[in-house]
């Protein structure tokens, strides 16, 4: 027995449908994933420097959230201020240790994968200019609107 998101206590052998409706179990959690369902989270390889840019994880409960979200079942945490190891959210080889650097960090660790996100908001890049750009058909005539009179 627990309690429902609207604080109604849950109990498994209560059933509120009327007779001859379907009866929904409150007493269950919420499905698991399925295996190969999308993720909005990624470990990257061991020994990673960092997250790509745009990517990476900010704060520790963000980090406990990820690493729980990727079924990995973390054997504890530790918080650092790091320049030798990855910046951010990063799992530890052979224990599962969640390990969160507030450091400037920038190097990768033989025995710490980075957890990022898999989307976000990447650095913008500065396109470089194009030399020309012409809309008109070829054959037709054009202006250049290049120079001043």
């Amino acid at each position: 027995a627990g309690y429902t998101a609207t604080g109604e206590r849950k109990n498994s052998s209560l059933s509120l449908a009327p007779s001859g409706s379907p009866s929904v179990d409150l007493s269950k959690d919420s499905p698991t994933p399925a295996p190969g369902q999308p993720s909005e989270y990624q470990l990257l390889e061991y020994g990673e420097a960092a997250c790509p840019q745009g990517l990476e994880i900010e704060s520790e409960s963000e980090c406990d959230e990820a690493i729980a979200v990727l079924g990995i079942i973390s054997d504890g945490s530790g918080t650092w201020d790091r320049t030798t190891m990855p910046k951010g959210c990063s799992l530890q080889k052979g224990t599962n240790e969640r390990v969160f650097n507030t450091g400037k960090g920038g190097q990768g660790r033989h025995d710490l994968a980075p957890v990022c996100k898999v989307t976000g908001t990447p650095e913008p890049t500065t396109p470089e200019p194009t030399s020309s750009l012409s809309l008109v058909p070829s054959g037709c005539p054009s202006v250049d609107l290049s120079t001043d009179p």
